[in-house]
């Protein structure tokens, strides 16, 4: 009994989608669009159908009804991967309506791997729209795929400054060390990144031992011993940061301490072998 009612329903809507078309001959668009509706109201997977009825709806200035219709569809064809389809209902979308934040984001992720400059666009346009709504942890996600294109200072630390008022300090400090690293080798000034990345999460033995290091080269010794101490008194200690730390102490004229951050080194093995 179930497949000769699916075959009568699959029946019946092939009779409504016949009726639409002799009345789109005949010049009765509203009428035609009527049966449309009510073919997609019992077969919603028909996409066929749904872009005749958006095209109808706006050749009857129905624009809601369209904008509708486009984005359901738009929102099929990503889900289904057909990038070329999805690209070209979009571009209706933006010309008849407003895609939502939702849509411009959807359309960003598909233009990654063809245009990056129109993806980049197009994420900073749903962002404008986030921003409006105050939803920040979307922002913080959208933030993320712009920095995956284009990693500049710039976009760090949009992301730095978001994840700080998510309460998110571990993505935030790595958003300011690297907004860091790209300002060393670009002969920048490093030290007011990772103090910030510092700030952000004082735990991370790379951000303490690199904040130390720009705070040496600045001649700012006691301040480099006052950050690397707690990393060394830690237990778990890098060579690196073991070295730079012992060269504070000996920048700074504490040679007893000097000596016995060398010797604990030594017998750590985290420092080269004791001079024979």
């Amino acid at each position: 009994m179930p497949e000769i009612t699916r075959r009568l329903d699959r029946a019946e809507l092939a009779k409504r989608v016949e009726r639409a078309e002799k009345l789109l001959q005949k010049g009765k668009t509203a009428e035609a669009l009527e049966e449309y509706l009510l073919v997609l109201r019992d077969d919603t997977e028909n996409d066929v159908v749904r872009q005749l009825a958006a095209d109808l709806c706006l050749s009857l200035s129905r624009n809601a009804d369209a904008v509708k219709l486009l984005g359901d569809l738009f929102e099929r064809q990503v889900g289904a991967g057909d990038a070329t389809r999805a690209s070209l209902t979009y571009k209706k979308l933006t010309r008849h309506g407003s895609p939502t934040w939702q849509q411009k984001y959807r359309f960003g992720q598909l233009l990654e791997g063809s245009n990056k400059k129109l993806a980049v666009g197009t994420y900073e346009a749903a962002l404008l729209d986030l921003a409006k709504l105050g939803k920040k942890q979307e922002s913080a996600e959208i933030l993320g795929r712009i920095v995956a294109l284009e990693p500049v200072q710039a976009n760090l630390l949009r992301v730095a400054e978001i994840s700080s008022e998510l309460g998110n300090r571990k993505g935030a400090a790595l958003a300011y060390q690297q907004v860091a690293q790209l300002a060393a080798n670009e002969g920048g000034d490093a030290a007011q990144w990772y103090e910030r990345a510092y700030q952000e999460d004082s735990s991370d033995q790379s951000i303490a031992l690199a904040y130390g290091k720009s705070l040496l080269t600045q001649g700012q010794v006691g301040a480099a011993i006052f950050i690397l101490e707690p990393q060394v008194n830690s237990g778990q200690v890098t060579p690196a940061l073991r070295e730079t730390y012992a060269d504070a102490l000996l920048a700074a004229g504490r040679f007893a301490e000097f000596q016995a951050a060398t010797e604990a080194g030594w017998a750590s093995g985290d420092l080269p072998a004791r001079p024979s």
